[in-house]
């Protein structure tokens, strides 16, 4: 008979996956009672947890109550109980945070001003509560009520203390055994003590994560109000430049008389200035879009050529302004699931590079090929190479004014976008450069007809 053997680790992930599983579970729904940090502010999420660990609390004190026999304290702690919970929810799930805390913080120090009455008076527990709770309301608060709730507390807890003083006839409730009151001091110490370790140490972590998510914030507004400027002094410079061009061009082709070979360059100038322009509005248009988080990324099942055909027709006639040569090899089968917009925007970005940074008489190679899984397209150039210092930042999202071998202009957005696109798309996008020309590889996921992979996200 052929012994089986189960390993150690296994033995322990049996076991152990049950009881991690549990744990997970219930992280995960104190998060969500707790409330989201973009839906709540800091005191009301403290607020949250305190009102569901008060209510383990008196949960835990109705039998704790009755072993020692403080049949009065069980009471008040079983109807308070029903009243805390009902406060959470109408904070949690009404929305009405501030009633919530208001009438939560008068309730927990009514209830302790029975339990000062049928507790020993100031020889019990009591007191030692009253700190707790005048700490768990300071932590549920907002700071505007910080006062108050403070000088409430001394005048409440004081004229406890001064009514008990003055009226030495009156027989408060006793414990009925020395033990028990040395039972009911101790608890009431290490429930403290723990409530406010617990409390303390969870506003502490919620500030770490204010102040993490403050400091994040203000990095990406920074980032954005750097971006934004760099933005306006190239818009400033780079759009003004070519329409001063363009509307020159038109002056001297309207006014002067020119011979046939002049005005055949004065028009292909145009043209040039006109094409970079309109390059450079769309890219900065995408660009302004994608960070604004307003764009819909739709896939579909797309043919390649068919897809990018307008933007390999306007860059050919682009090319031979520059006297390059395209060269376009892309089976009219071949298919990817892209989004046809971000695949085009990608694609017409590579070509423009390439012929940008391509001198004249050069060319330019727009290759396609598709695996069982992966749609292939590869962008070669026989122009200058990218240098070392800039290839780390290539894909980067610094905006900076670049030309072309013939003063061709742009802001840096193009590849930035193409890697930005890319990802989204779920593909992967990479570049190798030398003296001789660069090549860009674009890699995009082949249609499956897979229903998951239907799905239309936004992004």
């Amino acid at each position: 008979m052929k012994k089986q053997f189960v390993s150690k680790s296994e033995i322990g992930s049996g076991f152990f996956s049950p009881v991690s599983h549990l744990i997970k579970r219930i992280l995960e729904l104190w998060e969500f009672l707790k409330g989201d940090i973009d839906q709540f502010p800091l005191h009301a999420r403290i607020y949250h947890s305190i009102s569901l660990v008060i209510g383990a609390v008196m949960l835990y004190n109705v039998p704790f109550s009755l072993a020692i026999g403080m049949y009065q304290a069980a009471l008040a702690s079983f109807l308070l109980l029903p009243l805390i919970i009902y406060l959470f929810y109408v904070s949690r799930f009404g929305n009405k945070t501030i009633l919530g805390e208001t009438i939560y913080a008068l309730l927990i120090n009514a209830f302790f001003c029975v339990n000062y009455f049928v507790n020993s008076g100031i020889s019990g527990s009591t007191l030692l509560s009253f700190c707790l709770v005048h700490f768990m309301t300071m932590a549920t608060m907002p700071r505007s009520r910080y006062l108050f709730w403070t000088l409430f507390n001394i005048v409440l807890v004081g004229g406890l203390i001064f009514w008990e003083y003055t009226h030495a006839d009156t027989n408060l409730y006793s414990y009925p055994s020395r033990k028990d009151y040395f039972v009911d001091i101790t608890s009431t110490y290490v429930v403290n003590i723990v409530l406010m370790f617990a409390g303390l140490s969870y506003i502490i972590n919620n500030y770490r994560q204010e102040k993490n998510k403050a400091e994040e914030q203000t990095r990406k507004i920074m980032e954005m109000d750097q971006q934004k400027a760099r933005l306006i002094s190239i818009i400033s410079h780079d759009f003004n430049t070519p329409l001063n061009n363009i509307k020159k061009y038109l002056w001297i082709l309207t006014r002067m008389e020119l011979e046939d070979k002049d005005r055949k360059q004065f028009e292909a100038d145009l043209n040039q200035a006109t094409s970079d322009t309109q390059h450079l509005l769309v890219n900065l248009l995408s660009w302004a879009r994608t960070n604004m988080d307003n764009r819909d990324y739709r896939p579909e099942k797309v043919l390649v050529h068919e897809a990018i055909s307008d933007t390999l027709k306007i860059y050919k006639s682009i090319a031979e302004e520059k006297n390059i040569r395209l060269h376009v090899s892309i089976d009219d089968n071949q298919q990817a699931y892209a989004d046809p917009q971000m695949l085009n925007i990608i694609v017409r970005n590579l070509i423009n590079n390439a012929v940008k940074f391509t001198p004249t008489g050069g060319s330019v190679y727009v290759k396609g090929e598709q695996t069982d899984t992966d749609s292939l397209i590869s962008v070669t150039d026989t122009g200058v190479g990218i240098p070392i210092e800039k290839q780390s930042e290539i894909f980067s999202s610094q905006l900076t004014s670049t030309k072309g071998t013939s003063s061709e202009r742009g802001v840096g957005l193009g590849l930035s976008l193409c890697k930005e696109f890319t990802a989204i798309m779920g593909g992967k996008i990479g570049f190798t450069t030398s003296e001789r020309g660069t090549e860009f590889r674009l890699q995009l996921p082949v249609y499956q007809n897979n229903p998951d992979q239907m799905a239309i996200g936004t992004h």
